[in-house]
């Protein structure tokens, strides 16, 4: 006969693993069939559904290998709906590599409008891909112009061979779209006026326009085929383009690759109508040249601007471009301070005061 205490243990022992099996079993089953994917990929508003059916019928894309260091795109589209019902959006790649580099994208609508872009966290092959929102549907049938306009930094790689200084950039020839691209197709890569044998893989150096170009008709034939597939998929080897030229070290090109690495604005609003904007910035030369200069824009209503660093004020501090929107001052180093090495960095602050009437709205 089994002793009192046996019979406790045992019932026990069956209640904790009730107990266990009860509470614990359905959220270990839970956590296990949680897809990963959707926590870390969230579903976009945007989608692919009918994207065979959308198509480029235009597309013309500016480069400028400006001598600040920085790469601006510009890529005039024409979108058009083949499908039967209206869409609202779509999608543009940039090659994931360069994600990090991507420092400011914009999109503009026929009329100038800005349209709305979200950035959804979808990869297609080894592309990000960035949503555009159009301002309103386009129907079946009907196109839209869209420009799409994008800064990378880093891309543009230069250095010094025998007192010559060299530039080399890779990109992607034509825009990278989940869409199919026809009709006419060009690139132009507008490079530095005091460049030297400039060459690009297949493209046409156009002198008159210190540009290399690229049409799509060029290679036609070669591809054998009158479009360009979804991702620039049938361009093969020539979907991505190597750009090099040279610069004689002499040559009129005072620019420099000029980095902003921290930036941090105060704004004070007294009682007395005085509205005072103070900022602080970092700003580093990743350039292989010195520069002697440090270039900054502020809104045209500004007045006051004061410059300064922890041994005092900056001088040698002037407007060199008064526009409708802003101001373009420079500062002279030489004046006061000394000219930035490459690789070196340069804490400042900027003060200035801006008119109380232009900025404050009572209700």
């Amino acid at each position: 006969m089994m002793s009192k205490r046996i019979r406790i243990l045992l019932i026990s022992t069956i209640f904790l693993m009730l107990f266990i099996n009860i509470f614990f079993t359905p959220k270990i089953i839970g956590f296990n069939e949680v897809n990963q994917n959707d926590i870390t990929n969230p579903k976009p508003s945007a989608n692919l559904q009918g994207a065979e059916n959308i198509i480029i019928t235009y597309s013309n894309r500016r480069v400028d290998l400006g001598s600040n260091g920085l790469l601006t795109i510009r890529d005039i589209l024409i979108v058009k709906n083949l499908n039967g019902n209206p869409i609202s959006s779509i999608f543009i790649g940039i090659p994931l590599a360069h994600s990090m580099d991507l420092i400011f994208f914009e999109c503009k609508g026929e009329n100038e409008n800005s349209l709305v872009i979200e950035r959804p966290n979808i990869v297609m092959n080894e592309y990000e891909m960035l949503s555009i929102y159009f301002d309103s549907p386009l129907f079946p049938n009907q196109s839209k112009t869209i420009t799409f306009t994008q800064n990378l930094k880093r891309l543009i790689k230069s250095f010094y061979v025998n007192n010559e200084r060299y530039t080399q950039l890779t990109s992607m020839v034509f825009p990278v779209l989940p869409y199919k691209l026809e009709g006419e197709i060009k690139a132009y890569f507008f490079i530095p006026e005091v460049a030297l044998e400039p060459t690009g893989d297949w493209g046409t150096y156009n002198p008159g326009l210190f540009a290399l170009t690229y049409s799509f008709e060029d290679i036609r034939s070669e591809i054998g085929e009158d479009f360009i597939e979804p991702l620039l998929v049938n361009l093969d080897d020539k979907k991505e383009i190597d750009i090099w030229f040279k610069e004689a070290i002499g040559a009129e090109n005072t620019g420099t690759k000029l980095e902003v690495e921290e930036c941090t604005r105060e704004i004070f609003i007294s009682p007395w109508g005085i509205i005072k904007v103070k900022e602080e910035i970092l700003i580093k030369n990743m350039g292989v040249i010195s520069s002697n200069t440090i270039s900054f824009n502020v809104t045209h209503h500004a007045k006051g601007i004061f410059v300064s660093d922890d041994l005092g004020e900056i001088l040698g501090v002037r407007a060199v471009f008064e526009g409708s929107k802003y101001t373009t001052y420079n500062i002279d180093l030489l004046t006061n301070r000394l000219r930035m090495l490459p690789y070196t960095s340069f804490r400042f602050n900027l003060e200035y005061y801006l008119p109380f009437e232009n900025y404050i709205s009572f209700n």
